[in-house]
This record gives C-alpha cells, structure tokens and sequence, in this order.
C-alpha cells in the first residue's frame, strides 16, 4: 500500500499529466542511482523549469533537500517544498513563460 507521500505524488502527477504546456518525471531515490537531494518531481511548465519536494503536512526538506531547491531558484528555475496539489496548482498559476 502506497504511503501517504506517494498518495500526494500520485495526485500531483495525475494532475500534471492533464496540464497544457507541462511535461514532468518522478526522481525515484534510494539504490544510489540518483544524486542525493534531488526533488521529488522535475517539470518543465509553460517554458519554465519547476522542482517540486513533495512532503507530508508537518515535515520539512532535509538541509540537503533545502540546498538543491534554493541552488535551483538560484540558477532562476522554481523550487517548492509542497504538501498538497492545490499548493503545486497555486505555483504553476504563477508560471509565465
């Protein structure tokens, strides 16, 4: 049974996968086969580049998660810590190509 952070990636992804202009990939961690921190979704939205850390309400990005998201923002992409699909919707309602 799918635990309650995959159920908000399941909701975010379901909802990306209908959105015009918007392509997306899960970053499956674990194995070694990732670089540590990186977020849980990668997407390009109407010509921007967005990450997306995908949490449970209460918990935070690890330091090593907060660093990726804030070294993303600083190459001029959009990176949020999120919880739920309405707060993935209220950022990409702000992408302007």
């Amino acid at each position: 049974m799918k635990g309650p952070e995959s159920r908000i990636v399941a909701k975010i992804r379901e909802y990306l996968r209908t959105r015009p202009r918007t392509w997306h990939v899960k970053i499956w961690g674990g194995g070694g086969f990732q670089i540590p921190g990186l977020p849980d979704l990668l997407c390009c939205a109407d010509g921007r580049f967005v990450a997306f850390e995908v949490k449970i309400p209460g918990k935070i990005a690890t330091p090593l998660q907060a660093a990726t998201l804030a070294a993303i923002r600083r190459a001029g992409g959009i990176a949020e810590t999120v919880t739920s699909l309405d707060q993935v919707k209220f950022v990409l309602d702000g992408v302007k190509p």
